[in-house]
């Protein structure tokens, strides 16, 4: 019988060398979803219906965007995937205004689809102007993908619209990626 160690660490190596392998998402979502929804609950205090959905928004985000290549060790891996649980979780909180008591399921619902969005007019048009200027800046092939990427494609749609490989997407969605931090950077976005 192996580990969860033994087995996280066999799981990660398999999906640096192919992340569409359905059985090692099977696995590494067996192993972890048990740490995320306790790490979840506890940031709750004991709601277990919105910790299910911050549970699985973590593992959402996992998904998306773990690079795998950044975890050699299990233990890294869990401690980035808790990380992400609790600001997760603290974000929703945060954005309630009830220090997470009592909060219901349609108010953490709420929070998590509208996350991302700026609060005051100032940070609206600020976020406008960035977003403009950004695709202002992108060659036609990348605001398209950019377009898909923002709508929330997956890798397989995006390659179906746009007739490429998987392969292929993903390498032009990674240069897009760095393009992107590279602005962020340069406009002290971080």
């Amino acid at each position: 019988m192996i580990d969860h160690t033994s087995q996280l660490r066999i799981v990660l190596s398999q999906l640096r060398r192919n992340r569409r392998d359905e059985t090692a998402w099977e696995i590494l979502f067996s192993c972890v979803w048990p740490i995320v929804l306790a790490t979840s609950y506890r940031a709750l205090r004991g709601q277990l219906e919105p910790a299910k959905d911050i549970a699985q928004e973590t593992l959402h985000r996992v998904v998306r965007y773990c690079d795998f290549e950044d975890f050699r060790d299990p233990n890294d891996f869990m401690a980035y995937v808790r990380a992400i649980c609790r600001n997760v979780a603290s974000g929703a909180i945060r954005q309630i205004g009830q220090g997470g008591q009592n909060a219901t399921l349609e108010e953490l619902d709420f929070v998590l689809s509208s996350r991302g969005r700026s609060e005051t007019p100032e940070q609206v048009f600020r976020a406008r102007e960035l977003n403009d200027a950004l695709i202002e800046a992108l060659d036609p092939q990348n605001k398209q993908l950019f377009d898909l990427l923002v709508e929330g494609h997956s890798l397989d749609q995006m390659a179906e619209k746009l007739g490429l490989t998987y392969v292929n997407v993903g390498v032009r969605v990674h240069r897009l990626r760095r393009i992107l931090r590279k602005y962020m950077k340069t406009h002290k976005l971080r």
